[in-house]
């Protein structure tokens, strides 16, 4: 059931995903009999809609394709643009050779001369101008939030230019850019989000491929569904996310996800993104949930999370996020759950044996305090296990409140420039990451006794390289690996 691994003399113990955590055979679409579901095949490059969704003749878009009770296959390497929602006792899976096929929300540019000059070398191009995108460009240009960009995504160069600003005026360095001046619902109109702006001496599109992350999910608010081997990018809102219930998350690629603005928040200019978001509700509260071997990476806000606000909330059961990657998002995983009546905790809900590179520097260039591996905004302790986790280059805890079950873990941290815990009030303070001395304090507020705590020295790039080709091998081909990271 186990096997040791040696790297850098620290010793660890990698369990296999099995029962012991959740019986993935007792959810999601696998549970009910494979005759209750018809097979519908999707090909963006070869599929035509007027097809019958066989494999000999996919279909070429979601528009057709059942809804409930299907095993829905998507041919490898193809882009589909658009989201994928509302699906119960579906199976979504890939068919083919070659990469997983990608659920996209990007509107692609297409000509290089939409770009306007706007003085002060800022350029601004109207996104109500179709004839200058493909991509996903399929909701109607009016619609009041498609356009609310979260980021700009230089496809050529494989690089996320994300510092939205909230005014003009505050646009002070290239690649910054801004969508809007309301944000609150009651002003929000057609025209809102029309023009958007970009900072940049030269024509934004030289020497890049620009895609933009356009509002929406990638996929939401499933039912007794099984999704693996694709990949979810370019939404402005969450990868995953929504009341969802007894489902399976397989080998699911997330990347480049959130930045819109919130609307109706009620501090009004707030971001918002997260790669996979587990909500909370009252009557309507997410359950029975596995996401094991996935990666997120490049998301505006956490990679994970499992968070709810209502009136009186139910108990999130059975959430499990076990043996995924996690690289450059704001945080790996927050947890809240915030109930005007009653004390809301965790059922069997967990996040362990994920390995997490460099939380906070999420390639938004946004950073902020509460960056960490974890994030809490909980009012008391909660009981959500956080077992066997390794993080380099990232604090640890962000919060007032914390989980009372945290074992094994191994940390990296960046010495005299991260924190163990850091707290928004007074009280308590925050740990710092500069001596041993700080260690024993953080394990007496955590409770935290046996996880493995190293300060390291933040500019150690032979020890980041060791460790890549360690623990951390899954962004040995990534760009990440080799970048220079944020200050």
């Amino acid at each position: 059931m186990a096997n040791f691994t040696q790297i850098l003399g620290v010793s660890i113990v990698i369990s296999t995903i099995s029962a012991h955590f959740l019986n993935a055979e007792a959810l999601g679409a696998e549970r009910t009999p494979e005759a209750q579901r018809t097979s519908v095949y999707v090909s963006s490059s070869v599929g035509n809609d007027d097809n019958d969704g066989s494999r000999e003749k996919p279909l070429r878009t979601f528009a057709k394709i059942p809804r409930k009770n299907a095993n829905i296959f998507l041919m490898s390497g193809d882009v589909f643009f658009g989201p994928l929602s509302g699906l119960d006792n579906c199976i979504v899976d890939s068919y083919g050779e070659g990469a997983k096929p990608k659920i996209s929300g990007f509107k692609r540019l297409r000509n290089a001369d939409a770009w306007e000059k706007a003085g002060d070398g800022v350029w601004k191009i109207d996104m109500h101008a179709v004839q200058n995108f493909d991509g996903y460009v399929s909701r109607p240009n009016y619609a009041m939030l498609f356009n609310n960009v979260g980021a700009i995504y230089d496809a050529q160069n494989d690089t996320v230019h994300g510092r939205l600003v909230r005014y003009r005026n505050n646009m002070s360095r290239d690649w910054d850019f801004h969508t809007a001046d309301t944000y609150s619902r009651d002003d929000l109109t057609k025209e809102t989000f029309r023009w958007l702006y970009v900072k940049h001496t030269d024509n934004p599109s030289k020497n890049a491929n620009l895609h933009f992350s356009t509002y929406g999910c990638g996929m939401d608010n499933l039912r007794n569904c099984t999704v693996r081997n694709i990949s979810i990018t370019g939404f402005g809102r969450h990868g995953i996310a929504g009341c969802v219930r007894n489902c399976v998350f397989d080998n699911v690629t997330i990347d480049i996800i959130g930045g819109s603005i919130q609307y109706g928040y009620p501090h009004n200019w707030v971001r918002l993104g997260n790669g996979i978001e587990f909500w909370i509700a009252d009557g309507g509260s997410s359950s029975d949930i596995l996401v094991k071997n996935c990666t997120v990476s490049r998301t505006y806000d956490c990679g994970a999370t499992i968070q709810g606000i209502g009136r009186k909330l139910q108990n999130p059961k059975n959430i499990k996020f076990i043996g995924n990657n996690f690289v450059h998002c704001r945080q790996a995983f927050e947890h809240f759950l915030s109930s005007k009546e009653g004390q809301p905790d965790y059922e069997n809900c967990e996040f362990s044996e994920n390995k997490c590179f460099e939380m906070g520097y999420n390639e938004f260039d946004s950073p902020e305090p509460r960056d960490a591996l974890f994030l809490s905004y909980e009012k008391s302790g909660k009981s959500i296990k956080l077992h066997r986790n390794i993080s380099y280059g990232s604090s640890v805890y962000a919060g007032n409140a914390w989980s009372s079950d945290m074992k094994d873990n191994i940390f990296y941290v960046f010495k005299n420039k991260q924190y163990l815990s850091w707290a928004s009030k007074s009280s308590p303070a925050t740990i710092p990451a500069a001596t041993e001395r700080d260690i024993d304090e953080y394990r007496k507020r955590v409770g935290d006794e046996s996880s493995k705590i190293y300060l390291i020295d933040p500019g150690d790039d032979g020890l980041r390289e060791k460790l890549i080709n360690g623990h951390f091998e899954f962004v040995k081909h990534r760009k990440t690996a080799g970048q220079k990271r944020q200050n």
